[in-house]
């Protein structure tokens, strides 16, 4: 895997180039761990968006929509779906660290200032999670794929009050 990135005027521009994964009897997951020491989203939420329409609340161990009978929620459970972008904020230091991204991916935080994205996934079997297949995507030539993904990360100050867009 190589790592390219660029500062910009508001921000750093992360490129991502991954070359194919090679076949693995137990799958694989592969994925890019951002940290902040500025924003540490102590309380473990953070919030993604929703189809690009409106940021949600998300948090670690947490579901609105069922109750767990363990008290940690297995980690597949904790990453959600990013279409454009996710954001963390710190309440003490007033600052929000936004990952805007350039495809649909998964994403968690299970520790304070750290950002977890898949950015590529193989499963040798159907993992039941509404696929109904395993995940084995290849190139047009019939090659595993490479991968290339841009993260875009911006720090800030909430300007704006999310909890009008969460749901």
């Amino acid at each position: 895997m190589k790592f390219v990135h660029h500062e910009l005027e508001r921000g750093i521009e992360i490129e991502s180039y991954l070359e194919p994964v090679q076949y693995s009897s137990l799958g694989k997951e592969i994925v890019i761990m951002l940290r902040s020491e500025k924003v540490l989203n102590r309380n473990q939420e953070f919030f993604t968006d929703s189809n690009g329409y409106y940021m949600e609340r998300r948090k670690i161990n947490h579901r609105e929509d069922f109750q767990s009978r363990t008290p940690d929620i297995p980690i597949p459970s904790n990453y959600y779906p990013i279409t454009s972008g996710m954001y963390i904020e710190d309440n003490e230091s007033k600052l929000r660290l936004t990952v805007a991204t350039d495809r649909a991916q998964g994403v968690t935080s299970f520790k304070p200032g750290e950002i977890e994205i898949m950015i590529h996934r193989l499963t040798v079997q159907d993992d039941w999670k509404g696929l109904s297949e395993i995940l084995r995507e290849e190139d047009p030539e019939g090659g595993m794929l490479r991968v290339s993904t841009r993260h875009y990360l911006i720090y800030s100050s909430p300007s704006i009050n999310f909890s009008i867009f969460y749901h």
